[in-house]
């Protein structure tokens, strides 16, 4: 019995461990919903750049001297020193310096700060103004206004502060000659004024050494030739990292938490049995519900291959253990269990095995459509007849070795029929009649059909579509079966997607050696596995035919 684990999904790898071909294996799973997301939001990025309008920035630069100070005696100190480009950044976007710029530019001071942008390198006392516009001449227009704007506003604080210092000495000045005269006869007084007017000397003549120009313009702003924003190839490469993000964040968020049983491994771990075969889906085959015979239509292809594979495994079990009633069933419907059932049989056909087929889904019968038969009489008859000694016998299928029985009319209560004294007499008579017989059933989980088939054959084989069945209904269908009693011989993985398949697998190889091999098998031929086009009835080579009921 498969461990509770099923039914809620893959196990864990072992703690610790990083398996990078589990995450290689996603990105091929998911590479559509990766490119997906990278092309989209390469196009956001796109229409979000190419519409909006272009923007030209100009800058000035300037040199920027500390003013107040006496630039002849520095003593150890550099102008570096003394300037705080901080401050001086602050004062460039200060609103006096804004309605300054506006009243030049004829703009109001908000527009003005919205277009500018002020910046210092590191280390330096270089100052960067930059001014962006639609228009390149307004932008160099506005970074010299800007730019001039700042220089007027700090040379009037230089000079208003030197002019107050001035003022300040003038009046300290005055004091002292105040105090001089003042002083008479007194010595001392006068020693004392004689020094203060010495000092104030010396501060009026400083002054006439103080820098009160702010700086200079090194680099004038000029008419830029091309737009600095959007810049497009930064806003299609930022799209593309982000789609490259977004597209692994969501595979990611897919696969886990993805149900389905897409790998042998998945539906290994979901039945708790091995997979017989793998059968990869059809190129040009869009309706993936059609009654159709690759096996007859296209012998060679890949998907051939995979029946010929489980009728190896099947040959292999009838040998080993004596199974010869073998019911192919689903867990829900639309998995492909009839059509692994008639391309099983046609393959165990081709080896000259006398194979009977056997639709027994009274509910959706679809299996005489693979041979276009038609589906008057069959099973529901020889299940509800009154008269026992009715006959109806299996129906020629046109390929040598191979006869069908088909569903016929619904019933009304097909599960009591199924679960009959009668069709327990019907497999026993197909068993003696043929070397091994394949029943098409019911889908497990949906109707209690099967499950009443089930104890009358040797063994069981589940069909699950890689693209849409949850491995919890896998699980569930093996619990049914063990619940039962009956015997489970693998599963098949149907509708694989080959793109996806890691080099294990082996369908590139396979493709390879088709394409690689001169040598043609004879029209009609059967070869080692499999046949050419199919055999039409002979009369002669087909051997005896089953008993008729």
């Amino acid at each position: 019995m498969p461990p509770e684990s099923y039914l809620t999904g893959r196990t864990e790898t072992a703690e610790g461990t990083i398996d990078l071909r589990a995450y290689l294996q996603v990105f091929r799973n998911q590479k559509k919903t990766i490119a997906l997301c990278v092309v989209g939001m390469v196009a956001l990025a796109a229409l979000y750049s190419f519409t909006r309008t272009p923007t030209y920035s100009s800058k000035a630069t300037i040199l920027v001297q500390p003013t107040g100070v006496d630039t002849a005696d520095l003593g150890s100190n550099s102008l570096a020193d003394l300037v705080s480009l901080d401050t001086e950044q602050q004062i460039a976007t200060s609103t006096q310096v804004e309605q300054a710029a506006g009243r030049l530019l004829d703009l109001d001071p908000a527009t003005v700060q919205r277009k500018t942008a002020v910046s210092f390198p590191t280390d330096s006392q270089i100052l960067e103004i930059t001014y962006s516009d639609t228009d390149p001449d307004e932008a160099a227009r506005g970074a010299k206004a800007v730019s001039e704007a700042y220089l007027t506003n700090r040379t009037a604080l230089a000079e208003a502060q030197k002019e107050e210092r001035v003022n300040q000495v003038q009046e300290t000045f005055k004091t002292v000659i105040q105090d001089l005269e003042n002083a008479g006869n007194d010595q001392e007084a006068i020693d004392q004024a004689t020094l203060r007017l010495e000092e104030e000397v010396q501060n009026i003549s400083s002054l006439s050494s103080v820098n009160t120009i702010p700086g200079s313009i090194l680099g004038a702003p000029v008419v830029p030739e091309s737009p600095s924003s959007p810049n497009h190839k930064l806003n299609l490469l930022a799209g593309l990292f982000l789609g490259l993000f977004l597209g692994i964040g969501v595979a990611f968020l897919r696969e886990r938490t993805d149900e389905r049983a897409r790998t042998r491994e998945d539906l290994e771990e979901a039945f708790a049995a091995p997979v017989l075969a793998i059968v990869p889906r059809t190129p040009g085959w869009g309706d993936k519900r059609a009654a159709r015979l690759i096996t007859v239509a296209d012998p060679q292809s890949p998907s051939s291959e995979a029946y010929r594979s489980l009728r190896t495994a099947v040959l292999a079990m009838s040998g080993r253990q004596g199974v010869k009633t073998v019911l192919v069933t689903s867990a829900l419907a639309g998995e492909g269990k009839s059509t692994t059932a008639a391309n099983l049989a046609v393959s165990l056909a081709s080896t000259g095995k006398r194979v009977v087929l056997v639709s027994a889904d009274l509910r959706r019968p679809r299996l005489h459509q693979f041979f276009g038969l038609p589906n008057s009489r069959g099973l529901s008859d020889i299940l509800t007849a009154d008269d026992e000694t009715i006959r109806i016998g299996p129906r020629d299928t046109g390929i040598e070795n191979l006869w069908v029985f088909v569903s016929g009319p619904i019933p009304e209560r097909p599960a009591e029929l199924l679960q009959s004294r009668r069709m327990q007499d019907f497999i026993d008579e197909c068993r003696k009649v043929s070397d091994i017989t394949i029943i098409d059933g019911p889908p497990m989980l949906a109707v209690a059909d099967c499950l009443a088939i089930a104890p009358y054959v040797d063994g069981i084989v589940l069909v699950a579509d890689s693209q849409s069945t949850p491995r919890g209904a896998i699980a569930q269908s093996r619990l049914e079966l063990d619940r039962i009693g009956a015997t489970v011989l693998g599963a098949v993985l149907n509708n694989f997607d080959p793109s996806k398949a890691p080099s294990s697998y082996g369908y590139q190889s396979y493709e390879m050696y088709e394409q690689a091999s001169d040598v043609k098998p004879p029209p009609g031929g059967n070869g080692s596995g499999g046949f050419g086009a199919p055999a039409k009835p002979s009369r002669s080579g087909r051997g005896a035919r089953p008993k008729r009921r």
